[in-house]
C-alpha cells in the first residue's frame, strides 16, 4: 500500500504539472492570438452583423446560386438543412450559411481597398465544395471569382495551419489534442 501511495502521489503530481503547463502555454497562445484581434492589427477583419436588407439581396443571390449549383455551400448535406440560426433578430437559413459566408466575403472586398489578399480558415473540407478533398485548396472557380469581383486574391487555410501561423511552436499533435480536432 505504501509503494502504491508513492505511485500516486508521484503520478498525480506529475499530471498536474502537465495539466498546469498545458494550460499556461495555451493561456498565451490564445493570448497572443486575442492581442491580434483586440490590438485592431489590419490582417483580421470581424466583420459587421448583417442588417435585414443586404440579408435579402443575399438570399437572393444564395438561390440563384442553389440553381446554377455553384460553389461553395452547394453540396446536398448543406441544401437540405432545415431552419434558420439567430443572430440578434435576424434568422439566417441553415442551408445558406457557406453561401452568405461567400458572398459576404466578396461584399466585403468589393468594398474596401486596403487588403489584396485573404485567407479563409475553414476545416469544412470534407463535403468537397469549397476546397479539394486532397489538397484542401479553393476551387479554381471561386479563387476566379473572387478575383473577377474583387481584384483581390483569396487562399484557404484550416485552422492547424491558421493557428500554426500566429503560435508557430504548436505541433499538429498538440492542435489536435486541444481543440479537439479529432472529435
Amino acid at each position: 500500500k505504501s509503494i502504491f501511495d508513492t505511485w500516486k502521489e508521484k503520478y498525480l503530481t506529475t499530471i498536474n504539472n502537465k495539466i498546469e503547463n498545458h494550460t499556461s502555454s495555451m493561456n498565451q497562445q490564445l493570448s497572443k492570438l486575442n492581442n491580434i484581434i483586440d490590438n485592431g492589427d489590419s490582417r483580421i477583419i470581424v466583420g459587421a452583423q448583417y442588417d435585414i436588407e443586404k440579408l435579402k439581396v443575399f438570399v437572393n443571390e444564395c438561390k440563384n446560386r442553389e440553381k446554377l449549383k455553384l460553389f461553395p455551400g452547394n453540396s446536398e448535406k448543406d441544401l437540405n438543412k432545415v431552419g434558420s440560426r439567430l443572430w440578434g433578430n435576424i434568422e439566417i437559413p441553415k442551408k445558406y450559411g457557406d453561401m452568405l459566408l461567400w458572398l459576404e466575403l466578396i461584399d466585403y472586398a468589393q468594398n474596401q481597398s486596403k487588403f489584396k489578399k485573404y485567407i479563409l480558415v475553414s476545416d469544412d473540407t470534407e463535403k468537397e465544395d469549397w476546397v479539394k478533398k486532397d489538397t484542401k485548396e479553393l476551387y479554381p472557380d471561386l479563387s476566379i471569382e473572387f478575383f473577377t469581383k474583387t481584384s483581390s486574391y483569396i487562399h484557404h487555410n484550416t485552422s492547424f495551419q491558421f493557428i500554426k501561423s500566429v503560435t508557430p511552436d504548436i505541433s499538429e499533435d498538440e492542435f489536435k489534442k486541444d481543440y479537439g480536432y479529432n472529435i
